[in-house]
């Protein structure tokens, strides 16, 4: 086809630069920054800001026309709307269409490079410290096993189950949840005295008869288990578990580790706890007594898994390993 027939020219889709919702007498007027240039039938696009495929669509053209999508940088307002233009024009291609080519800057297919700075290669945290990372995340699920239990579930059941009141449950919860934070300075202030284990066996011990509390019905006993739950043993576990989680670990793997040993000890302890005492509590027909015994349980293996960590109040965090 001869160049004269192919009328090359720009279309600008949206100009909104920025990573901002556009307000005021501005709203809804503006696209976020792409240009298309139309050679021919074709279309190049050049950034995926906000809104670039109905854009597309209002200019006259469709997926179907694409032939390559350009990235001048990754800034989020150059490339927000590229993978929805990915997922949602997927069902306008017609069968046996050329794959469209992405261009942009930079190596996106690999990790980047370790600092220059870095003395050490990466290495992995797991195979190289699982005692570490097995007994930190069962110490940490006995605090997040309580916050999943007394926050979601706890409230649910004495509501609509025993039937206390709606407004004043609720204000209990209110109350423990300021002791929580009361709890947690004075836990991390005294693990600096009395050691992290000493500080949160505590903790650990009180859980044992909150469950026996909340069969009672009462709403007196409902407010003595929040408040123990939140105050004492949620705060004496959590206060001290952010230095605790860190002398797990030597100091070239410390934050991943720790971050890796707060991340399942609280997606595991807080996400499936409501859903698993909920399940057990319907497996014991309406009783508290299964749920109430693997809770029991659960915190009897976090206590062991303490007894088998070292003190790590003294311990020399300059250290290149850590014995546990």
């Amino acid at each position: 086809m001869a160049s004269a027939n192919l009328n090359p020219h720009v279309v600008t889709l949206g100009t909104a630069g920025g990573p901002r919702w556009w307000t005021g007498e501005n709203a809804g007027k503006r696209a976020g920054i792409s240009t298309a240039v139309i050679v021919g039938d074709s279309v190049y696009l050049v950034d995926a800001g906000t809104g670039v495929g109905n854009q597309l669509m209002k200019a006259g053209f469709t997926p179907a026309n694409l032939r390559g999508i350009f990235l001048t940088h990754l800034h989020s307002d150059h490339t927000i709307d590229l993978a929805s233009l990915a997922i949602f024009g997927m069902f306008t291609l017609p069968a046996g269409k050329a794959p469209i080519s992405i261009i942009g800057p930079g190596d996106r297919g690999a990790l980047p490079p370790a600092s220059p700075r870095a003395t050490t290669a990466p290495q992995p945290v797991f195979a190289q410290n699982p005692k570490s990372v097995i007994r930190g995340t069962l110490v940490g699920m006995s605090s997040y096993t309580v916050q999943g239990l007394m926050t979601v579930w706890a409230i649910s059941y004495v509501v609509e189950e025993v039937g206390m009141d709606r407004t004043a449950v609720l204000n209990i919860k209110a109350i423990g949840a300021a002791l929580t934070v009361v709890g947690i300075w004075v836990s991390s202030r005294y693990s600096d005295k009395l050691g992290r284990r000493t500080v949160m066996m505590v903790g650990i011990l009180a859980a044992l008869p909150i469950m026996w509390m909340l069969k009672l019905g009462q709403l007196w006993l409902f407010a003595i288990a929040l408040f123990v739950a939140n105050g004492i043993i949620q705060a004496f576990i959590f206060g001290p578990f952010g230095a605790f989680t860190a002398e797990l670990f030597p100091t070239r793997i410390r934050y991943t580790g720790a971050s890796l040993v707060y991340q399942l000890s609280s997606t595991v302890g807080a996400g499936f706890t409501p859903m698993i005492v909920a399940g057990l509590v319907l497996l014991g027909g309406g009783s508290l007594w299964i749920a109430g015994g693997v809770r029991a349980a659960a915190f009897i293996v976090a206590a062991l898994a303490m007894r088998g960590i070292k003190e790590g109040r003294d311990a020399d965090l300059e250290a290149e390993e850590m014995s546990h």
